[in-house]
């Protein structure tokens, strides 16, 4: 996980001590805390117990109670924005090979029985399609902007892994570059469904299971050589 988005969410979390408190008017229900489905509970040396969010109110801040008190807090919905990260939205994203003109060697997309493959000699790409070889800045621009946007899922289940598309997956992208040291390698990024047209593809790389989200602008130009694959 990300520590500073920890960080930040513990630091706005202690900001809470510093509250007004507001005396309770009424039944709990008043405030959504009867039975509340936003809490955070807490272990510590400092302190223990829960602390439960109760309704939004119109100006878009929440009431919020502590365990076993008598009184209310007003919090900013900024707060309760930062609860309701998932473990998934704090995750550091691996970072990508750094893909140029000059380490890149080949690209080689297959979507089931289609595959379209460019080479690079000397800085002159080649394919046995021509309107594939054509497209080598387009393709070159993407495999530098790829990026992931998010984890979805880390050790995914099986049902997982079917739900998002990767029984029989949309493309297997395998770029073939040098290295930071002038070394040879290899890069797999195998996309699964389109889970939106706003959130991208599922997405793996490599050989770890974990599912991510990749942005389908980064990496429709890359797709859109099966068009003319073989």
């Amino acid at each position: 996980l990300d520590g500073t988005k920890i960080t930040e969410f513990l630091t706005e979390l202690q900001a809470l001590a510093e509250l007004p408190e507001i005396p309770l008017a009424g039944d709990l229900s008043l405030y959504g805390l009867d039975d509340p489905q936003k809490y955070i509970t807490l272990d510590s040396e400092a302190i223990e117990g829960s602390i439960y969010i109760g309704d939004q109110r119109e100006d878009g801040t929440w009431y919020l109670m502590l365990e076993n008190a008598d009184h209310l807090h007003i919090i900013p919905d900024a707060f309760v924005q930062l609860l309701s990260r998932s473990v998934y939205d704090m995750a550091i994203l691996p970072a990508l090979p750094a893909f140029t003109a000059e380490n890149l060697l080949s690209v080689e997309v297959v979507s089931g029985d289609a595959r379209a493959v460019m080479t690079q000699t000397e800085g002159q790409w080649d394919s046995d399609n021509a309107q594939v070889a054509s497209r080598a800045a387009e393709v070159v621009n993407s495999l530098g902007a790829l990026q992931l946007s998010k984890c979805f899922d880390f050790l995914p289940s099986q049902q997982a892994v079917s739900f998002a598309g990767f029984s029989a997956p949309t493309a297997a992208i395998t770029v073939n570059y040098l290295n930071s040291v002038n070394v040879e390698a290899s890069f797999t990024l195998t996309l699964g469904a389109l889970r939106s047209a706003e959130e991208g593809y599922y997405a793996t790389i490599n050989d770890d299971s974990t599912i991510y989200l990749i942005p389908s602008s980064q990496v429709s130009p890359l797709l859109v050589l099966l068009i003319y694959a073989k």
